[in-house]
């Protein structure tokens, strides 16, 4: 976000607006432009969102700070699924509120990924979370399903996260399989029917 000083106002002249018409051929004799100087509110949004990525260690030390006992994640895949995001906002509401972690996975040498990224942001929609943590986890190929769901879980739980949304789309023996090691992971699941 920042603040803009305009201190002029004009129109091109048309031997400018033919260079510029290269990069917008939108551009008319029409356009008004705007010069001045930009001051930053706060800080920019560097590339690969990087401030949007905090480490594991920095994410459990965040919510240790807070005094937060409850602490849930929930997957974007790309984006929330409503049901699921539902559920983890009625079990923080559930245990007096506290942190909401959102993990995506999302190929950051894609055209799309701010785009993915700011759709994410936009989704949340949770009065019981006190705050919003926005997780991006490492895109790796080839996992099955159990090694997927094993890597997310470890994550979480080294990062503070006290409970785990299991989507519904998760296959019926990886849940079987996170009910049986529970206690292991110790995290509490929140496992979402299908519907």
């Amino acid at each position: 976000i920042a603040e803009v000083q305009v201190s002029e106002l004009y129109k091109l002249p048309a031997d400018s607006l033919d260079a510029l018409r290269f990069f917008d051929p939108t551009v008319s004799a029409e356009h008004w432009f705007a010069a001045g100087t930009v001051t930053a509110i706060k800080p920019i949004l560097y590339a690969r969102f990087k401030q949007s990525r905090p480490s594991v260690k920095h994410l459990k030390i965040h919510f240790q700070q807070q005094r937060w006992n409850h602490i849930v994640a929930l997957q974007a895949k790309p984006v929330l699924n409503e049901v699921e995001a539902q559920q983890a906002c009625e079990w923080l509401f559930a245990n007096h509120r506290g942190g909401l972690l959102i993990q995506t996975v999302v190929d950051e040498s894609a055209d799309s990924f701010h785009d993915e990224v700011h759709a994410v942001r936009n989704q949340i929609r949770c009065s019981a979370a006190k705050d919003v943590k926005l997780a991006i986890l490492p895109a790796i190929q080839h996992l099955s399903a159990k090694q997927e769901a094993l890597l997310h879980a470890i994550i979480s739980r080294n990062s503070g996260v006290t409970a785990l949304v299991i989507g519904a789309d998760t296959p019926a023996s990886v849940r079987q399989w996170l009910q049986r090691y529970r206690d292991e992971l110790d995290l509490e699941l929140i496992m979402v029917k299908s519907s």
